[in-house]
């Protein structure tokens, strides 16, 4: 079975958050074949790092998309 994502993290989910991390170790996934980053959000990029490092990446597509982050962020 192939995964695909295009989400990194459960960044400020609060309601109901959710672990991609935890769910693939609970189904044994190894690899994720697909990768989209669909846009700079902090809810599709928290705890990328560290899903690329625990799990093997086969193709990371990425859409260009740009975000500007204002001085008063909290992401700055």
């Amino acid at each position: 079975m192939k995964s695909y994502m295009s989400k990194g993290g459960n960044h400020n989910q609060k309601n109901n958050p959710v672990n991609s991390m935890e769910y693939m170790y609970g189904h044994s996934v190894k690899s994720i074949f697909i990768f989209i980053l669909s846009h700079p959000d902090m809810n599709h990029m928290d705890g990328i790092e560290d899903l690329f490092n625990e799990f093997k990446i086969v193709n990371f597509w990425d859409t260009e998309n740009k975000k500007v982050i204002d001085d008063n962020s909290e992401y700055h």
